[in-house]
């Protein structure tokens, strides 16, 4: 299949050198009206073969993003191979460009990102997302995660309102709003989200495993925690009961 170099030089060469011309119509080989077909084949082979490649590129990019990242941020999974993620963040930024009003691409270099623990990178990929679809629970609650994670809690408070007031039965952003009360304090008003959320979803583990850690920092047994790194890395609380 020839390349693009060779289809472009035989147009010209056809278009702009008189003598070929000449011999070709003086012999009848070459008429205007078959030059202009002949050069037309020629673009119209090229078009088709651009686009075909495009296309294939596409598939190629979006397979990349569903093998590397997308089956490793599914519900139940705990565990990814950085060296997936980190070859799905080439991906997305590809796609990105092609498609830059796509909020699915930088939703998922956020996630990426995310998943590596650079938060910095992670959170312009999520605000991005979010000037496209300001409402959206899910992008909501993945941004106000990154600014807890960073501990700009005061904007994390802000973003989980935001969220709230949109979406007032997210479980998501529910779960964070304790998330973030217990993180920043008053830690009565942890205790009083996480009774609010159980009651609306009571088989929840992360919001029981949470009250009873509040229980215990209310009770003077343990610290509370000052990042959301230190609340992952305490110690698992004694299953006594929320009251």
């Amino acid at each position: 299949m020839w390349p693009r170099s060779v289809v472009l030089c035989l147009s010209w060469i056809g278009l702009l050198h008189p003598i070929p011309v000449w011999l070709a119509s003086r012999a009848g080989w070459w008429t205007l009206e078959s030059m202009d077909y002949l050069i037309m084949v020629a673009i119209s082979l090229y078009g088709a073969i651009w686009v075909s490649r495009s296309m294939t590129r596409y598939r190629y990019l979006v397979t990349g993003v569903e093998r590397h990242l997308k089956r490793f941020i599914e519900p139940g999974q705990t565990r990814f191979r950085r060296s997936s993620v980190v070859a799905s963040i080439s991906c997305l930024d590809e796609l990105s460009m092609r498609e830059p009003d796509n909020l699915n691409w930088p939703f998922l270099q956020g996630k990426a990102w995310q998943m590596l623990g650079n938060y910095d990178k992670a959170l312009p990929f999520f605000e991005r997302a979010l000037e496209h679809d300001p409402g959206h629970g899910d992008l909501i609650n993945e941004t106000a995660v990154v600014l807890i994670e960073l501990s700009r809690f005061d904007e994390a408070e802000e973003m989980l309102r935001r969220g709230i007031k949109a979406n007032p039965t997210h479980q998501a952003l529910l779960g964070n709003q304790v998330v973030l009360a217990t993180l920043r304090g008053p830690i009565k008003k942890a205790l009083s989200y996480g009774r609010r959320f159980e009651e609306r979803f009571p088989k929840d583990p992360r919001n029981q495993t949470i009250l009873l850690l509040v229980e215990e920092i209310l009770a003077g047994k343990r610290q509370r925690p000052a990042s959301y790194a230190a609340l992952r890395a305490q110690p698992k609380p004694a299953a006594t009961g929320s009251k």
